[in-house]
């Protein structure tokens, strides 16, 4: 028996989300880093007890949490069942205005005057 490639390719859509999945990866993985160090930090070279550092690795996962929703208000605008946040709007004009096309403006050289 032959052996055959079975080695699945990636469609656009995939290739096209892996740079951004590997950022999102990596910032997880950058902010996770700090929260094994920070108990050790308090413990070993400040001298806390463990309730202290409980507290504060607590308070932490709590900031995180606040600031989470917060930051989820702002970026959806405050009004998400409105329609998209404001800022893709904000990005598609952008993308728009960048790339040459204006309003009553065909985008197809042929059709330009």
């Amino acid at each position: 028996m032959a052996a055959t490639d079975t080695a699945p390719k990636h469609s656009g859509t995939t290739a096209g989300l892996l740079p951004i999945m590997a950022a999102v990866f990596a910032g997880f993985l950058l902010i996770g880093l700090a929260l094994p160090v920070l108990p050790l930090h308090l413990h070993d070279r400040l001298g806390f007890g463990p309730f202290a550092v409980g507290l504060v690795t607590g308070s932490q996962f709590v900031a995180s949490l606040l600031s989470r929703i917060g930051a989820g208000n702002y970026a959806d605008g405050g009004a998400a069942a409105s329609g998209p946040p404001r800022s893709s709007w904000r990005s598609r004009r952008r993308a728009l205005c960048r790339s040459g096309w204006r309003p009553g403006r065909s985008s197809r050289p042929s059709e330009r005057s």
